[in-house]
């Protein structure tokens, strides 16, 4: 009978130890780190031609830790021209969002808060 007591006591203490969640993190990618070109020419007053090289790129990374999810977004887009004329102030400037799975409307941040340590791999 005394085994049984110390047995039991011994399960309990187990059971009671154990872990009741897991910290481990999952990710997904949602959408690959995506890159598009387009050159065009432009003609004006048959005299001046001007080129466009246009890129864009774009990433979408799906991070979950335990019931936490948040979905980040890279975009950029560059319009090169020769000779040079664009103004655009984005131009080549990347924006970034960081945003709770569950909401609507996206979250601006900074593209370091996004995606940490990840976006040397997506800026290369």
């Amino acid at each position: 009978m005394k085994f049984f007591i110390l047995v039991a006591s011994f399960l309990v203490i187990l059971v009671a130890g154990a872990p009741t969640s897991t910290s481990d993190t999952t990710e997904n990618l949602v959408t690959q780190n995506v890159k598009n070109c387009e050159e065009k020419k432009s003609t004006e007053n048959e005299k001046a031609v001007i080129f466009f090289k246009t890129c864009t790129r774009a990433y979408t990374w799906q991070t979950r830790h335990n019931d936490e999810c948040n979905i980040s977004t890279y975009y950029k887009k560059t319009v090169t021209t020769t000779p040079e004329t664009s103004t655009e102030p984005l131009n080549g400037v990347a924006q970034c969002t960081k945003t709770p799975c569950d909401a609507s409307e996206k979250i601006t941040v900074d593209c370091a808060t996004a995606f940490g340590e990840r976006l040397s791999e997506i800026e290369n």
